[in-house]
């Protein structure tokens, strides 16, 4: 038994197969090192809570050709700027935890049928529940909502063209074929979309709704970990999915810690999240609960920007 109990837990912290992750880490880095650069540059740093969600179209098409790459990676940062917007406009809301509840489960279905159309991976709608929440989470003015679409249009129109550059530079060693993409009437039509869609209904809306009706407060935090196993295929993988999250989230706080009681300023806050954001592109397909090491902390800085806006 005990050895069993070993091997389960060589597991559940082993990693995957690297499978070209250094391409989309070099480019999430580099435009994340652009987009935060210039916005300290001029002194917007709080509007970084905008651009870095543009940036994070960077994650997707990943392994694939150059045209279909951009086309995910276009269909991804539209989507991505759209939510950044909504959340900005739920930040005009009296009570914003409560628009969150009521309007994330819809936008995550909406979003998961869009990324079922396009066949982005990794798969359904977590960076646009992160984004929404993040968004969301602080006051907003009809100034701030025209900001929030510029800032991660252009975000997202600089992370594409580094990525056009960098596609063709960057050496990888494989190539997935281009995959075949479904209609949108196949969307609408095919069942199993729908079902996928509607778990990401439900999960978002009760979890929204238990942390909201216990007044836990960070509500999106707990739609977020409910929404994250759903990426994963088959039920074992989406317990391991969840396991993993639970646990590597928590070592991720530990690391928070260390990082806040040093007291970092400005640029070296900017500079950690930079080179979190690129070591969670290496290992976040390889093993969540080491990739949640990073993305804890990064998450958390990314919110404290946003509070800079007011």
């Amino acid at each position: 038994m005990a050895g069993t109990l070993a091997r389960k837990v060589r597991a559940f912290w082993a990693l995957g197969p690297f499978s070209d992750a250094h391409m989309p880490a070099v480019h999430t880095a580099l435009a994340m090192a652009i987009a935060l650069g210039g916005l300290l540059s001029i002194g917007h740093l709080g509007w970084s809570v905008y651009a870095t969600f543009g940036v994070m179209c960077a994650a997707y098409g990943r392994g694939l050709a150059p045209k279909p790459n951009f086309l995910v990676q276009l269909v991804g940062g539209l989507s991505l700027s759209a939510t950044v917007v909504l959340g900005a406009v739920l930040g005009l809301m009296p009570d914003r935890e409560l628009a969150f509840v009521i309007v994330a489960p819809v936008w995550a279905g909406i979003i998961t049928l869009v990324g079922i159309r396009v066949q982005w991976r990794p798969a359904g709608a977590l960076f646009h529940m992160f984004g929404l929440g993040a968004v969301a989470a602080v006051p907003s003015s009809s100034h701030l909502v025209a900001v929030s679409a510029v800032v991660s249009l252009a975000a997202t129109a600089m992370t594409l063209v580094l990525g056009a550059i960098l596609v063709r530079v960057i050496p990888r060693r494989t190539v997935h074929p281009d995959p075949e993409l479904p209609t949108v009437l196949g969307v609408l039509r095919d069942r199993a979309a729908w079902r996928l869609a509607g778990t990401y209904v439900l999960v978002s809306a009760v979890a929204g709704l238990i942390a909201h009706s216990l007044g836990l407060g960070h509500v999106s935090w707990a739609v977020l970990t409910a929404v994250a196993p759903l990426s994963a295929s088959g039920h074992g993988s989406r317990l391991l999915r969840g396991t993993q999250r639970l646990v590597g989230t928590m070592a991720g706080l530990g690391v928070t810690w260390l990082f806040f009681v040093m007291h970092p300023g400005e640029v070296a806050t900017v500079i950690a999240v930079i080179v979190l954001q690129g070591v969670t592109e290496l290992i976040v397909v390889r093993n969540y609960a080491w990739a949640m090491l990073t993305v804890t902390p990064m998450a958390l800085k990314r919110l404290r920007f946003g509070a800079v806006l007011f």
